[in-house]
């Protein structure tokens, strides 16, 4: 009986350790994202982006290209083709609704 007891008030301790602090006095922290051009060949370039949250928030992500076309994803990994020459700033956005962070990149398409 006594081993039992025992047993039990471990168990309360521990249950009521893993209570204290629970998320709820967790900090909410920014998004982390990354932006990488790299030159695509004839008015074109490489696009690297992607998106995490430290708490795993739900993202919402958008990658302007600077021409009008909008993507919205959290990774994007793929070629885009200018229709005109100009010069046409790319933004990276990544939002987990408390915090919005950017990172964008002018790029020169002859």
């Amino acid at each position: 009986m006594k081993k039992f007891l025992a047993a039990m008030l471990l168990v309360a301790i521990v249950v009521g350790c893993s209570k204290q602090g629970g998320g709820s006095n967790t900090v909410n922290l920014p998004p982390e994202i990354s932006l990488n051009i790299l030159p695509g060949g004839e008015r074109g370039i490489r696009v690297r982006a992607s998106a995490m949250d430290p708490n795993n928030d739900p993202l919402a992500c958008t990658l302007d290209m600077g021409d009008g076309t909008i993507f919205t994803s959290c990774y994007f990994d793929r070629y885009y083709y200018y229709s005109r020459s100009g010069e046409y700033s790319v933004i990276f956005t990544a939002s987990d609704g408390a915090f919005t962070v950017q990172e964008g990149r002018s790029v020169n398409i002859w």
